[in-house]
């Protein structure tokens, strides 16, 4: 379920979704109920916590892409006519399952408890798809429930960077480094969490992250923008500018290689603008994300289709999402998609230079890929 991460039963209102949250989201339309936030508006909302705040679970819904014209346009159950039934002057159809008569099914906190939690057995006649069931496996294999329905989990959307905490200068090298490092790691995380990515083949697990990281850290530090300070990294290019022309050693040396350092450093603070003013939240980052992960044209891959239909999923995805979330502004897609073409403006060795130079020293990133790949498969 992408609301609480709960068992889902199958597509419900335009997203992966449980019972639980299926229920409770068709009450809210349905009745049209206004809930109030005890909290800051920040409750957690999982499969523990779902219960205790109305307001951010409804959010959350809508959120993750519940649609509230799903709702209105879902059939009347075929019943006979009842009493009732003749006092709707609304004239909305009754959502399934709904009860005709509001005095033999209470509207109580506890049988509304009781409908969230109803056991899903074997025998039930709801048909149960849940993709996030298939184990991760290092190859190609057939599984009965469908591992793209849904290409994220309510835990893919998550991406929490937290900052270090030993007493490291916010505006020196060393906490620039180190933020870098946590960042690359969270990313290489959080690909690995995807369960379509772990069906893959090792070898096409390991030929994405490789052509795909550089691009994925440019997101990630665009999404954590308030973590990661720049100014740092631009004082330390311009300084180097500054000296380069009358030192003709250093020019064939590490990140003096590249001539057009400074440039771009502005063009890595011209994508961080224009991603700020979209004010992308995580499921649209997590979705793009996704659409440079499952890149087909990769060299080397074993099944380029298959990585192909997870691209095209995670674009349809995103596509709705925008669709639902901002039927307004009905440009949002594009621009997302248009920033894409920045996040590469840093090649993978200038982006090793300028972040990960001083802690990995000759090596390559994408050496560090394997070892990573490798590791979590031994777990």
């Amino acid at each position: 379920c992408l609301v609480c991460g709960d068992r889902g039963t199958g597509k419900h209102y335009g997203i992966v979704a449980c019972e639980g949250c299926k229920g409770f989201f068709k009450r809210s339309v349905r009745k049209n109920l206004h809930y109030r936030c005890q909290g800051n508006g920040a409750c957690p909302v999982d499969k523990v916590h779902r219960n205790r705040c109305q307001r951010c679970r409804l959010n959350k819904c809508l959120t993750m892409g519940m649609k509230k014209e799903a709702v209105q346009c879902e059939r009347k159950p075929i019943t006979q006519p009842t009493k009732e039934t003749s006092n709707d002057v609304s004239g909305e159809c009754q959502p399934r399952g709904a009860s005709l008569s509001p005095t033999r099914h209470s509207s109580h906190p506890l049988h509304q408890e009781k409908q969230e939690f109803e056991p899903l057995t074997p025998s039930s006649p709801r048909s149960v798809s849940s993709p996030l069931r298939c184990s991760p496996v290092s190859s190609s294999v057939a599984c009965s429930a469908d591992p793209f329905d849904a290409i994220l989990s309510s835990e893919n959307i998550q991406f929490k960077l937290n900052p270090p905490t030993l007493g490291i200068s916010t505006g020196s090298m060393e906490y620039v480094y180190e933020i870098a490092t946590r960042l690359l790691f969270l990313t290489v995380d959080w690909t690995r969490n995807i369960q379509a990515f772990r069906t893959l083949e090792t070898s096409d697990q390991l030929v994405l992250l490789q052509s795909s990281w550089s691009d994925l850290f440019m997101l990630g530090v665009a999404q954590c923008s308030s973590s990661f300070p720049l100014s740092p990294l631009l004082t330390l290019a311009a300084v180097h500018m500054e000296h380069k022309e009358g030192n003709e050693e250093q020019k064939s040396n590490g990140i003096m290689q590249d001539s057009n350092l400074l440039d771009k450093m502005m063009s890595i603070k011209e994508l961080l603008f224009s991603l700020e003013r979209l004010e992308m939240d995580l499921v649209e980052f997590a979705f793009l994300k996704s659409i440079v992960l499952f890149n087909p044209d990769c060299s080397s891959l074993k099944n380029p289709q298959q990585v192909e239909r997870l691209q095209e999923k995670a674009h349809r995805a995103l596509k709705q999402y925008v669709e639902n979330r901002h039927p307004n502004t009905p440009e949002r897609f594009a621009k997302i998609l248009l920033r894409l073409p920045a996040t590469r403006m840093l090649t993978k060795r200038a982006a090793e230079e300028l972040f990960f130079s001083p802690l990995i020293g000759a090596v390559r990133i994408e050496n560090i890929m394997n070892s990573i790949i490798s590791s979590s498969l031994a777990m």
